[in-house]
């Protein structure tokens, strides 16, 4: 589930984790010390949008990798699982990721303080989570 909260402090404090996972990547930006309110943007009380989530792959070089979010049995709470394949055969190197529109989003991005990304299984191998900012620079992000 990705969670997020409104904006109530101005201290953060920043953790991130660098997972290996086939149910999602995992960082934290959150605001400290106070409590916060915890608002879904996926999964829980939160749509996952599966068939809005576009592949991002080595494919528009060339290359063969492919990527997809899909839905994983979880019984009552709604996850997700990365799917994917790097194949270098093709360009000597590959990359795969998935990407989602955030006006999907139930709450701007703009309004909160922090974001959280829950792992429930690893595989692993390690994953980043990219974030890029509206506006900016063509290739402006930040990984965690």
């Amino acid at each position: 589930m990705a969670r997020a909260w409104p904006k109530t402090s101005r201290r953060m404090a920043f953790a991130a984790v660098s997972a290996a996972t086939a149910s999602l990547a995992a960082a934290s930006l959150v605001t400290a010390p106070r409590p916060r309110a915890v608002v879904p943007l996926l999964g829980g009380s939160a749509a996952w949008h599966f068939q809005s989530w576009r592949a991002i792959t080595d494919q528009v070089r060339g290359g063969v990798s492919t990527a997809r979010l899909v839905a994983a049995e979880s019984g009552d709470d709604p996850r997700a699982r990365f799917e994917g394949t790097l194949d270098p055969s093709k360009l000597n190197a590959g990359f795969a990721g998935v990407n989602l529109d955030v006006s999907l989003l139930p709450e701007k991005i703009s309004e909160l303080s922090g974001l959280q990304v829950d792992v429930f299984e690893t595989d692993g191998r390690e994953y980043s989570l990219l974030v890029k900012l509206k506006g900016a620079e063509s290739g402006s992000s930040y990984q965690v």
